[in-house]
């Protein structure tokens, strides 16, 4: 587990350099490996010969950003490649563009009037709203920063020895409305659950980097102070909530939030080993297969929102027979 304070020092090493161009600017170079797979093609900088490497992965990301389909551009032969690539860009000459990279590795590329939050702005933010030992839950950096904090100061012991605590999550990645939303952690298992809401996204258009800043602080500061008290109660509530039907509530609970059947079937086949039926048990028996393995990060999003969305509405006015909700 990171805290606040160490991952501070750290976030410069995932934070891209953030270079403007137009794509005029720039030229496709094609070295590829001996199995003809794009190895280390990368672009060039005309005026200064600095180049910028792909990856398998961004180069269909360069690709479709100049709307060549990354897996066509793949299968192109030697030569052929370059051929299209090039040509596509002088198409697309006078784009204005911001490249981020990582010293001489091409990271993305973005239309120039898209603002994006560089993760080492983002955390300063963070640092000012969390103490230096509060600890970062959940984090991923792969283009721009999605984190999630929680505090000791947020915490409420459920039952005897379990104790929650509330944070938040903070949404920065590039090319989308940043987004700060409740976060609560279970600390006996690492459970995550994001109470999303509509008033979450941050705008971007017409605001400048520190207004989008300003504007993350002070949803991060009201969640904390006006909103996550009320969601731990009602978590506390919860465990005295029953269910007269587990697995019917995790068949309705994972089909309302877009849970893979086969993902559903496991959580379900799993109920048989639930101490109590309670509302509390049943979420956390949920939530705790966002550490299963082969449940990949999308799925694993969903049931942190889950278990958010089951907390923030107590787990929904549902019948007593089938779990329907009835809101």
């Amino acid at each position: 587990m990171l805290t606040v304070k160490e991952f501070k020092s750290q976030v410069d090493k995932v934070t891209p350099s953030y270079r403007s161009y137009t794509l005029g600017d720039l030229q496709y170079l094609e070295n590829v490996n001996p199995s003809g797979h794009v190895g280390t093609d990368g672009l060039v900088d005309k005026a200064t010969g600095e180049i910028f490497g792909f990856s398998e992965d961004t180069f269909e990301g360069f690709a479709r950003y100049i709307d060549v389909p990354g897996k066509f551009a793949d299968r192109l032969p030697i030569g052929l490649r370059t051929q299209v690539i090039n040509h596509f860009m002088e198409v697309n000459k006078g784009k204005p563009s911001t490249l981020t990279h990582f010293g001489s590795e091409f990271q993305n590329i973005w239309k120039q009037s898209q603002l994006l939050l560089p993760p080492n702005a983002v955390m300063e933010r963070v640092a000012r709203i969390f103490s230096d030992e509060d600890v970062i839950g959940h984090v991923d950096f792969r283009d721009g920063l999605i984190l999630s904090v929680h505090s000791s100061t947020l915490a409420q012991a459920i039952r005897v020895g379990d104790v929650t605590e509330g944070g938040i999550r903070f949404d920065a990645a590039h090319g989308s409305t940043p987004k700060v939303s409740a976060y609560m952690e279970r600390l006996v298992c690492r459970n995550g659950m994001v109470a999303m809401s509509d008033i979450d996204s941050i705008p971007l258009r017409g605001y400048t980097l520190t207004e989008v800043l300003d504007s993350m602080e002070r949803m991060a500061e009201h969640y904390i102070s006006a909103v996550l008290p009320n969601y731990l109660d009602n978590w506390q509530t919860m465990d005295s909530i029953d269910s007269s039907n587990p697995e019917q509530l995790i068949h309705r609970l994972t089909k309302e939030a877009g849970i893979s059947t086969k993902l559903e079937s496991s959580i379900i086949d799993a109920a048989a080993s639930l101490a109590s039926s309670s509302y509390y048990d049943v979420v956390n028996l949920i939530t705790s297969f966002q550490h299963a393995d082969g449940v990949d990060s999308k799925q694993a999003d969903k049931l942190r929102e889950l278990g958010g969305k089951a907390v923030k509405e107590l787990g929904g006015h549902r019948c007593t027979s089938c779990q329907h909700s009835l809101a």
